[in-house]
Order: structure tokens, then C-alpha cells, then sequence
């Protein structure tokens, strides 16, 4: 169901453009001497481009536009996903520290990652309530979830699961009978993202070309909509490495004060 934004959702969206603005023009830059000076280069390349997509967003035509997707339908904002997924790690850390900058460069992780959140409203008690079908332990409310911590939840808690939640969406998707069942189990394995690529293609190599189409998908064309078993095999093999996520570190979950500091604006420790 389509749900069109009321005026308090647009006014929402208005306030935080200025909001956003705001952080922007009082933040201070890193110097081109300390960014040079980094001795992690994708880091380095990382802030490079960051700070130039801020320089744009600082443009009054772009500031001072009513539309919220000025700030990420421009090339500095493309230049920063074009960086690809070793950029990963740096776009986490600057949506932990700058929550309001997360609002924004989210999108830059979906284009990333192909990641998709099942986020629905349901109707409990009379009222629609947003819930969260990667998080259950998130309560239902009124509000549509943090959109900042889905994203560090599954960098912190979910993304080390993958090969279990693959193999179960799998299994689900194998056992449906009904058309249009088998689609919405499919399209949940897609939804995975990326970082769900090598256990694809080891179905693939065991023989399931059905996933054929899901990894051309995910890697944009990368691997040909009709390469065949084989093809799919070689081109992982030339390429598969440039198309891993690599796991971060395992990492205490997030407690709901961390969850609450996040919402606030504050940094984790």
C-alpha cells in the first residue's frame, strides 16, 4: 500500500534539509594535509570525496532547494558510491558519528550493498504500526524505524549471519509451490544484498541456476543477465573478490541505551 507523506511528514523532511545544512556550515573540514597524510588510501580517498559532497550540498542553489534529493542526485554524491564496498567501513563510522548525515548517506549504502529492509506497517489494536522483519526485538511504533541504526545493527549484528539466513531463505524459497509465493521468497534472497553473492554463487557451482538471474542482478551486469553455469563460475573467479564484503569484526549488539544514543545523536563508545 502506497502511503502519500502528510504535511507534517513533508515539514519533517523540510526541517531536517535545514537541519542537515546546518551541521554542514558549522562543521570544520579536515585539511588537505591531514587527509593526505592518512595512511589507509581508500580512508583518504573516502574523505576526499565526502568533503567535496559537502562543499556541494554548502551551494545556496543546493541548500536552499525545497527538494530533499538535491542532496544526493548530484556526482559528488555518486563519486562517493562509485568508491564501491571498501568504502563500507568509513560510511558506518560517519553515519554513527554524524546521525544527521546518515539520513543522507544511507542511500549511498543501498547503492552499495543492494541491501533491502523489510520495514511494513501493520495494523495492531486499530492503529498502524511500523515493524521491522530483520529486527523483531525492535518494539512496533508509530514512527517509521531509525533508519541510522537499522544500518549499524546490520553491520554490527546481522551481516556475520549471512550464510545461516541465506541458507534459511533458501530452503523457504525451494519449498514454496504458489507462483506468486515463490516470487516474494526469491525476492527476500535478493534482498540480502551483495554480500550474499558467495553463497549464491556456490548454489550456482552445486547446480542452482535459478540464482543466475539474482547475480546478475546484484552485480549490476557485471556477470552477464545470460552467462550460464560456467560463465557465472569464471567471472567469480576473476572477479569475486572485488564483490565480497568482507565481515567486519564481531561486535557486542547494540543495547537499547546504545540504540537510544544513536537516535540522539550521540556516538557509541
Amino acid at each position: 500500500m502506497h502511503i502519500k507523506p502528510t504535511q507534517w511528514q513533508m515539514f519533517g523532511r523540510w526541517l531536517f534539509c535545514w537541519l542537515f545544512i546546518l551541521v554542514v556550515m558549522v562543521s570544520s573540514p579536515p585539511c588537505a594535509q591531514e587527509v593526505e597524510s592518512t595512511p589507509d588510501s581508500t580512508r583518504a580517498l573516502f574523505q576526499e570525496k565526502h568533503q567535496a559532497w559537502l562543499k556541494y550540498c554548502q551551494r545556496p542553489e543546493v541548500w536552499r532547494h525545497s527538494r530533499g534529493d538535491v542532496f544526493v542526485n548530484n556526482e559528488p554524491f555518486q563519486q562517493i558510491i562509485r568508491l564501491g564496498i571498501p568504502t563500507l567501513p568509513y560510511l558506518m563510522e560517519r553515519i554513527e558519528e554524524a546521525p544527521i548525515e546518515g539520513r543522507l548517506l544511507h542511500h549511498a549504502l543501498m547503492a552499495i550493498t543492494k541491501k533491502k529492509f523489510h520495514v511494513r506497517q501493520e495494523e495492531i489494536d486499530g492503529q498502524l504500526l511500523w515493524m521491522v522483519e530483520e529486527f523483531p526485538d525492535i518494539a512496533p511504533g508509530k514512527s517509521h524505524p531509525d533508519i541510522n541504526i537499522l544500518w549499524l545493527r546490520w553491520w554490527r549484528e546481522k551481516i556475520q549471519e549471512t550464510p545461516e539466513e541465506f541458507e534459511r531463505l533458501y530452503q523457504e524459497w525451494k519449498a514454496q509451490k504458489e507462483p506468486n509465493e515463490t516470487e516474494g521468497a526469491y525476492r527476500k534472497l535478493v534482498d540480502l544484498g551483495v554480500v550474499a553473492l558467495p553463497a549464491m554463487v556456490e548454489k550456482v557451482a552445486d547446480g542452482e541456476i535459478a540464482l543466475l538471474p539474482a547475480i546478475s542482478e546484484l552485480s549490476e551486469g557485471a556477470m552477464p543477465e545470460d552467462a550460464e553455469k560456467t560463465g557465472c563460475l569464471a567471472w567469480w573467479e576473476r572477479e569475486g573478490e572485488k564483490w565480497t564484503i568482507a565481515f567486519p569484526d564481531a561486535q557486542e549488539q547494540f543495547a537499547p541505551e546504545d540504540t537510544a544514543a544513536v537516535a540522539r545523536g550521540e556516538q557509541i563508545p
